[in-house]
């Protein structure tokens, strides 16, 4: 299995590529398989990421929502529930 530099591997596959509609340079993306590094997020277009995937168990995340109304938070779809 080949590795990224930023921990993720070959068989992991983008599920969503989430942006923010109140600010387009603000980016969320979702990884397929069983393992840490599922959700990377950007503020700057794409320039840099980050990887937030820091609470939820080593699992598929197929879907992120922006809750409307409270911007810092996101809903995870996960393949656990």
């Amino acid at each position: 299995m080949a590795a990224h530099g930023d921990g993720r591997t070959a068989d992991q596959y983008v599920n969503r590529i989430t942006i923010d509609p109140d600010n387009a340079n603000r980016v969320w993306v979702s990884y397929s398989g069983f393992a840490l590094n599922r959700i990377w997020t950007t503020t700057d277009g794409g320039t840099t990421w980050n990887n937030i995937h820091s609470n939820l168990p080593a699992i598929t995340v197929h879907d992120l929502k922006r809750h409307p109304a409270q911007p810092n938070w996101l809903y995870a779809a996960t393949a656990n529930g």
